[in-house]
């Protein structure tokens, strides 16, 4: 009994230690008394709501309960000195993890720069004159690229940047999406439904982790930094027509789906946007003014849309883009470490400047068109004119239209897949918005609907990354990296924990690995936080090895 008592001693001292948080998600328990999992693994009844909490969550097979099968032993037994145990190791590490987290105002801000379709490609071949990328390379460290997440599109991959998220896991699947549960599509940019919380619901980006934790971010452009409730401490406001998103409250945002406004503006209507005809400079300067002010941000975003939509229009191989790339080094990222320069920020910050994708070929002639192989009226939603293709078959029309998909080859596809067949390694598959068909074109290959559609762009993304290879950059200088090193290729989810690890706070569940970037940071970049949760680790084990001995006595 005295290894209970000693437990329930350090428990109630680790208790008295934590401080719960009235931010913090309220845990509701709900149990269903004599509810058998064979009923409903033989699906003798229909349980749409379990369905829908398992499709949306999480659920085991079936959970053991104790010796006797009798109800109040078995509710008793969820709080057990056993389950105590487990209490005590989740409050030992919270302690720990709270103990060491501090953001302090004396520490280097950070700073990331997305520079939106930037090919890795392009940089390595040195079509382009680069010389501001070569100087953070020669004065920092780069890697030959990072690789990016599926899809290989702007919305998901800046979310993941924030996030340490495969696309699944944050639920930004695509830059439009379906969503089934909330019966409406999700359009990124210009609609207001990009502007509704509750896309984003399933993870927190690491400005929002930042602000919970005392510290401040800024935000200009970054896509959706401004779709939370909570916003940036420092950003810049989009543009609106007729209809400011930001000021509906958002339960009544699904009204102002798909509203036209007058033509001109590139889209069929337009809500809110950023103003992308300013000059790069005006990004800059406000990052620098940010940067000076009395209580500065210790976390900024820029994003630029180019080369991005040069690619689209041109082709990675033109002039157009060539020249683009030049221009983003000298009046983006030269410009910049200019600013930083003359005002005394350049050896004070840490800054990473990346991409989000690059950009593959696609010329008109290399356009599948579904509509030669499936009839139109079986689906309802198609995204079609990026890569993937997503298709919504209407009700008991999946098996006919993944049949008719898969009879006979199609020419440049290079598979069709149900949603479970998707392969497990694009991490693209568990998340109700992926779709219940999947069209995976060969790369420079884009699904369209009818031989009437008319897709101008010369260039897209989009493809499984290891199969276009349109891989993101990675360049970064400051007090915490090294300097002149080239370092391995590396996940886009690996980011995440690196700029944890930079800004000196507690990260979220994520994918990533501080392990694999390790090799960008300067010798003695280890902190006392990484000893302590070495520390705590081995004290965990230590009191698992106790408790399994105690118990099998």
């Amino acid at each position: 009994m005295f290894f209970l008592f000693l437990l329930r001693v350090l428990f109630q001292l680790t208790h008295a230690a934590a401080e719960v948080k009235d931010d913090q998600p309220p845990l509701i328990l709900v149990s269903l008394d004599g509810m058998d999992r064979r009923v409903l693994r033989g699906q003798l009844s229909k349980t749409t709501n379990l369905n829908f909490i398992a499709q949306t969550g999480v659920r085991a097979d079936y959970i053991k309960n104790v010796t006797t099968t009798s109800t109040w032993p078995n509710h008793q037994s969820i709080l057990t000195d056993v389950e105590m145990l487990i209490l005590f190791i989740l409050r030992l590490s919270f302690v720990f993890t709270d103990a060491v987290a501090e953001v302090k105002d004396d520490q280097p801000p950070l700073i990331i720069v997305s520079l939106d379709g930037m090919d890795w490609r392009a940089l390595k071949s040195q079509r382009s004159k680069t010389t501001n990328l070569n100087f953070i390379a020669q004065t920092g460290v780069n890697a030959e690229y990072i690789k990016n997440v599926m899809p290989t599109s702007t919305w998901p991959n800046h979310h993941t940047f924030l996030t340490g998220l495969y696309s699944e896991s944050h639920g930004i699947v695509d830059n439009r999406f379906w969503d089934p549960v909330y019966e409406e599509e999700f359009i990124f940019a210009y609609d207001c439904s990009n502007f509704d919380p509750k896309f984003y619901n399933a993870s927190e980006p690491i400005w929002l982790s930042l602000q919970k934790q005392g510290g401040r971010s800024a935000s200009y452009f970054w896509p959706a930094t401004t779709s939370y409730s909570v916003k940036p401490t420092y950003y810049e406001k989009e543009t609106c027509f007729g209809i400011d998103c930001g000021a509906i409250d958002s339960k009544d945002l699904p009204k102002y789906r798909n509203r036209t406004l007058p033509p001109g503006s590139g889209a069929p209507y337009v809500h809110c946007v950023f103003d992308l005809r300013g000059p790069w400079s005006a990004r800059v300067d406000k990052a620098v003014e940010w940067l000076s002010l009395d209580k500065p941000p210790h976390f900024i975003a820029l994003y630029f849309e180019q080369p991005d939509m040069v690619g689209h229009s041109h082709g990675v191989s033109s002039e157009e883009y060539r020249q683009m790339v030049e221009n983003v080094d000298v009046n983006a990222v030269g410009y910049l470490l200019k600013r930083l320069n003359e005002s005394d920020f350049l050896q004070k910050v840490n800054l990473i400047v990346i991409s989000d994708h690059g950009i593959d070929n696609t010329p008109a002639s290399r356009r599948v068109y579904l509509d030669d192989y499936i009839d139109p009226s079986s689906y309802t939603v198609l995204h079609t004119g990026s890569v993937p293709a997503h298709i919504w078959p209407k009700l008991g029309m999946t098996d006919i239209i993944y049949q008719n998909l898969t009879r006979n080859s199609i020419p440049h596809v290079r598979g069709v897949y149900k949603k479970e067949e998707i392969p497990d390694e694009y991490h693209w598959k568990n998340n109700r918005r992926i779709p219940p068909i999947f069209i995976e074109t060969e790369v420079g290959w884009v699904v369209t609907r009818s031989r009437n559609d008319t897709l101008k762009d010369q260039g897209s993304h989009g493809w499984p990354p290891d199969q276009s290879k349109s891989y993101s950059i990675f360049y970064a200088r400051g007090p915490a990296f090294r300097e002149g090193v080239v370092v391995n290729p590396f996940n886009t989810v690996d980011l995440y924990p690196l700029m944890i690890k930079l800004l000196g706070i507690n990260p979220r569940p994520n994918n990533g690995s501080i392990e694999n970037v390790k090799d960008v940071l300067r010798e003695g970049q280890t902190t006392a936080g990484k000893v302590l949760h070495h520390l705590c680790l081995r004290l965990v084990l230590l009191t698992l090895l106790m408790a399994f001995a105690f118990i099998n006595n």
